[in-house]
């Protein structure tokens, strides 16, 4: 099951873009894989299902899919323990719809041995995606994406939990904001900065994002990415 919010950033981490829907969309059994990507330590790909992954969709829905691509490498008993937030590109608003999951610890994902794969049999109807209002499909093309932010790794055999090393006191960055109660944005964005061979953007909803709308504000950090589409 899956939220659906939307934003202008484009996502972090990796852009899946579609040229010729209709003719996937055509062969039914249809599997699309894109090409490995990096993302929080760990290489993935996506994996799209134009009319949906068998039985589990219902034959009426898109199936979307991040895939661990490097397992072999892992030690046993190994998990990782990821964010993972899914996005379609609305060409109609210019944003990005963005899909999460509502159950268990939010969108928080653990892969292991037995688990290799996560998504949605049931990303969205392939009626509501060819609807023109919502603005998923222009002129035949459409843009998916993804964003894979690393919580933890787990290793059975030292049975310990892993967290990346804080940062030297140097390799900080300060975002100043100037007449904040002046802000009328939903989001704003800092300058990309690098901090040792990785390039950020912090991003701030000021009145907050998503079920903390209007309670708290709502802050990101993210990798920089350079526009795909």
């Amino acid at each position: 099951m899956s939220s659906s919010s939307k934003r202008k950033t484009e996502p972090a981490h990796y852009l899946l873009k579609i040229e010729s829907f209709s003719l996937l969309a055509e062969a039914r059994s249809m599997k699309i894989e894109s090409d490995v990507f990096e993302a929080s330590g760990h290489k993935w790909r996506l994996e799209l299902y134009p009319n949906g992954n068998g039985e589990e969709s219902g034959g009426n829905n898109i199936s979307l899919y991040l895939v661990i691509c490097d397992p072999e490498s892992f030690p046993n008993g190994w998990e990782v323990c990821v964010d993972v937030s899914f996005f379609v590109y609305d060409h109609e608003s210019h944003r990005y719809a963005i899909f999460q999951d509502i159950n268990g610890d939010g969108n928080r994902t653990r892969f292991n041995e037995s688990k290799k794969m996560w998504g949605f049999d049931k990303l969205i109807s392939l009626e509501s995606f060819k609807e023109v209002e919502n603005g998923y499909l222009f002129n035949d093309a459409c843009v998916f994406g993804v964003e894979v932010f690393a919580v933890s790794e787990y290793a059975q055999n030292d049975r310990c939990l892993s967290f990346v090393k804080p940062p030297a006191a140097n390799n900080t960055y300060t975002w100043r904001i100037d007449n904040f109660s002046d802000v009328t944005e939903e989001i704003i964005c800092s300058d990309v900065f690098k901090i040792g061979n990785v390039k950020w953007k912090l991003s701030l909803y000021p009145k907050g994002n998503n079920a903390y709308r209007a309670h708290a504000l709502t802050f990101f950090k993210t990798t920089f990415a350079s526009s795909l589409y």
